[in-house]
């Protein structure tokens, strides 16, 4: 029987929950969040705008750190000071400074370091006790662009998130230099060199956990995804230990995990070269000469410290450091050293078309190849390689296949490792669609890099019934994942099995129609890096190849007609045969730029028109195969 004191401390523990939970929400126990709602976050008060065209809720540019300039310039995220009084969160927040002269930067924003900022997206009906599904998007951009409210990489996510009834998260997060230098200082300094933007994302992800329950969001529930390189950050978010325990499923599109990502050795020679670009060079203490100077002078000297892929600093990449990264993501994967969580990966047929005609200099193209292969691939196999592509192939188509194929296989290699571990369900699928009302240019793209997130958060009224059916079902699955079915997905007559021994399978979506195919051809790579190695000649003979057979550069190259391929006796003059075409290499030197120019120019126009989520370029490479706003307060609240 319970004592008279038992009885108390009862009563005093439910009252004191409930009081708990009347704080952390800021308004009575399930009241709908509405644009009168004050939530209570850990730094401060903040109250939202309902969109009416939409029927949410939103609470956008809400710092979760402190302003990253002066003395915190270069160094690691703090969480924000508290605040008094409530917060106006109805504005988005400055974006990061970014690459501004890419032919899609971020067109007219606001721009200052005073930059990280999340938003909250709440769906109707949604209480401060819901506890519903919570859905956090990570941007794109190559590390150097792209923003929380950039809608090229960062679309609209109204329709998604009231579909799927999930309390939807963005941010912004440090860019280019700004996020992923590295310099011996900053280890010395705090001991993290070619990361900040990727801790930026932790302590969002923290600031999640924190804080999203008062919206109606349960934290026990998250589901990060990510598209290009918001995706690539999840390949470093699952191996990170400092990212456990922050999601519990990830959405990853069209990542790259086994890339050869640079060396904390070769990402300080990069430091080391800005600093000298922009003066700081020779200064006794670098990191405060650098500290020093104005934002935009930095951001004006990695626009013109252009990179490889996209001409604007593709290198800023995030560094293995040993520490928040502590090795190559996929060789963790493969030890089972990784955060145990659900994961979606998956890429697109054509990830290549819309990076060629921006990397139209063929000596870009050529230096990019060393860099662009997978860390496990022995450069000693690039001659071999190289010989593998019809000669009468100019270079950019050859680019096309390498980019297309090491996109497939390596979501194919990070999605066995990950299933190799009974912990984790997997689910991979491979995107063939070709967008039907889109126009010219996109219709010459293919299935082009980010012309899958159009399906997966929006659903126009002017799409083509296909592409009304395709958005829907691509929608279901991500929503039943997002809410935790993680056994087997389905949506109508769709059943999407997980990856495993006895499924290896993967979902075709193609044409409106999704189907699982196989996945076994990837055994007959390993035969052909056996041939490589053994300098034995290769037989190509397949009509309608799985992406994934003959990983990780062949799949385009299969056709119906048999070609018999030989590796190279002498490697350089492979590898000279190989990249130039001496007719080609003229033409674009002598007349490209120019008629790319004015292409890209009629792209630009298009895209602004239709806020869509692509550059523009024209298909170089053979058709694919047919089998498959600023932050402001309102009141006493600053953001600073």
């Amino acid at each position: 029987m319970m004592t008279k004191s038992g009885v108390l401390l009862l009563v005093l523990g439910a009252l004191t929950a409930h009081a708990s939970a009347c704080a952390s929400a800021g308004a009575g126990a399930g009241e709908v969040i509405s644009d009168t709602t004050i939530i209570h976050t850990a730094a401060g008060d903040v109250i939202g705008k309902n969109l009416e065209d939409h029927d949410v809720t939103a609470f956008m540019g809400i710092p979760y750190a402190q302003m990253p300039a002066g003395r915190r310039r270069f160094a690691p995220p703090v969480p924000k000071q508290p605040w008094k009084g409530v917060m106006q969160a109805t504005e988005y927040g400055d974006t990061c400074y970014t690459a501004g002269d890419v032919h899609f930067g971020n067109s007219g924003l606001p721009t200052s370091e005073d930059c990280l900022h999340i938003n909250v997206f709440v769906p109707p009906n949604t209480t401060t006790t819901s506890n519903k599904p919570v859905v956090v998007f990570i941007h794109g951009g190559g590390f150097i662009m792209g923003a929380s409210n950039f809608p090229v990489v960062s679309p609209r996510p109204f329709k998604f998130l009231v579909e799927c009834d999930c309390v939807y998260v963005n941010f912004n997060y440090r860019l280019g230099p700004l996020g992923f230098i590295a310099l011996e200082e900053m280890r010395q300094e705090h001991g993290h060199a070619g990361v900040l933007g990727l801790m930026d994302q932790q302590l969002a992800l923290q600031w999640v956990q924190n804080n999203i329950r008062a919206f109606g969001g349960d934290p026990a529930q998250v589901t990060v995804m990510g598209e290009s390189a918001g995706a690539f950050c999840l390949c470093f978010h699952l191996v990170s230990p400092q990212s456990a325990g922050l999601f519990q499923r990830v959405i990853m599109q069209s990542s790259m995990c086994d890339m050869k990502f640079q060396s904390y050795e070769e990402a300080v020679d990069q430091g080391n070269r800005l600093a000298k670009h922009v003066g700081c060079g020779d200064a006794g203490d670098r990191l405060a000469c650098l500290r020093s100077l104005p934002a935009e002078k930095i951001q004006r000297a990695f626009n013109n410290k252009r990179g490889l892929l996209l001409h604007t600093g593709v290198r800023w990449f995030p560094t293995v450091d040993g520490v928040v990264i502590p090795d190559y993501p996929v060789s963790l994967m493969r030890q089972h050293k990784h955060n145990k969580v659900d994961v979606i990966i998956g890429n697109n047929a054509d990830e290549a078309s819309l990076f060629l005609l921006i990397a139209y200099n063929v000596a870009v193209f050529e230096s990019s190849w060393r860099d662009l292969l997978p860390a496990t691939f022995a450069q000693d196999q690039l001659g071999r390689v190289a010989a593998l592509f019809p000669q009468e192939w100019s270079p950019f188509q050859k680019m096309a296949a390498l980019l297309d194929n090491m996109s497939s296989c390596s979501t194919l290699r990070t999605a066995m490792a990950l299933a190799s571990s009974p912990e984790s369900h997997v689910f991979v699928y491979h995107y063939t669609f070709v967008p039907e009302t889109l126009g010219w240019p996109f219709d010459q793209l293919g299935a082009f890099h980010g012309s899958e997130l159009r399906y997966v958060f929006e659903g126009e009224p002017e799409m083509s019934d296909a592409e009304k059916h395709l958005s829907q079902t691509i929608q279901d699955l991500w929503y039943a994942f997002a809410r935790g079915s993680t056994h087997n997905l389905s949506s109508g007559e769709v059943h999407w099995p997980r990856l495993d021994d006895q499924h290896p399978v993967y979902l075709d979506l193609h044409n409106g129609n999704l189907s699982a195919r196989s996945t076994k051809p990837i055994e007959r790579w390993e035969d052909t890096q056996h041939r490589l190695e053994d300098h034995e000649p290769l037989f190509v003979n397949e009509s309608e190849p799985s992406p994934f057979a003959f990983c990780p550069f062949f799949d385009t190259l299969l056709s119906t007609e048999k070609k018999l391929m030989a590796p190279p006796a002498d490697f350089e003059e492979a590898w000279d045969s190989f990249l130039v075409n001496v007719v080609l290499v003229k033409l674009i030197k002598q007349h490209g730029r120019t008629v790319l120019a004015v292409l890209l120019t009629l792209a630009v126009i298009v895209i602004s028109r239709r806020c869509y989520p692509t550059p523009l370029t024209t298909a170089t490479r053979p058709p694919p195969s047919t089998s498959h706003e600023h932050a402001h307060t309102n009141g006493v609240a600053t953001r600073h």
